[in-house]
Formats: structure tokens, sequence, C-alpha cells
């Protein structure tokens, strides 16, 4: 199966940069600047995985991210950010996020975690997304 990736980043140089890692890598990526578009992109791109900083302007990656929960779209999700937000981690893991990595991140380190999301995201997500509508339907 082709590993497709979307990289959600309004850092533009830092995404040419992980674009350029992954294709080398035999990974075939497309490119969105904030969350807006990063949903026009899954519908028409329909990546294996998605790789999103979290603060973005229009839409950021915690909105993101639950608009694919909400759409019980199967894509799994990796969060990279310079900013940890213990708050926001916790919203996003009920919706399903596959796992959150730190900016600066080493190399082998986001092509293992993606390369892990593309193997086995769909099956996370499907578990983890009806453990949190179970906890919905209980509160």
């Amino acid at each position: 199966m082709t590993r497709k990736l979307l990289i959600v980043e309004d850092e533009i140089d830092l995404a040419t940069s992980l674009a350029d890692l992954f294709s080398i890598n035999g990974w075939v990526v497309e490119l969105a600047e904030n969350g807006v578009q990063g949903l026009l992109k899954v519908q028409s791109f329909k990546p294996s995985v998605i790789l999103s900083d979290i603060h973005m302007p229009q839409m950021d990656g915690l909105e993101f991210a639950k608009s694919l929960f909400e759409d019980n779209n199967l894509v799994p999700l990796v969060f990279l950010s310079g900013f940890r937000d213990e708050n926001k981690m916790q919203k996003a893991w009920i919706y399903g996020v596959f796992d959150f990595l730190d900016k600066p991140v080493p190399t082998k380190e986001i092509l293992r975690v993606c390369e892990s999301a593309h193997l086995f995201g769909p099956e996370y997500l499907i578990k983890s997304r009806g453990r949190a509508r179970k906890i919905y339907k209980a509160s």
C-alpha cells in the first residue's frame, strides 16, 4: 500500500524540509498551510497519515483533529509542535490522535512514528474513538 503523507504546517520552510525527508524515504507527500486546507486535502489526496502542527492560523490542529473525529475519518494524525499544552493534548487524545512529537524531532523518530501510524493507525483509531464515544455518552 502506498504511503501517503499530508503535512499540515504553517511554517513553510519546515513543511518543505519534512516533505523532502519523507519523499526521499518513499512517501508521496502533499502540503497544507492550516486545518482548513488540510480538510480539503484529506478529501482529495486521501493520505494514509497526517502530520500536523497544533498552533496554526484559521483552523488550529485541535480543531482539525475534532473535525476528523466528527467525520469519523480513519486517517491517523500525528501532532508536531513546539509548544506542549496539556489541556489541548488531553482533548486531542479524546479525538484519537496517534502521537505527539516535540519540535525539533530527530529524523529517525519522525519517520518511525509515521510508519507506525501508517501500519496501525486505522485500527488504533477505531478502538480509541469507540472508547471516546462511550465516555461522551456516560457524561
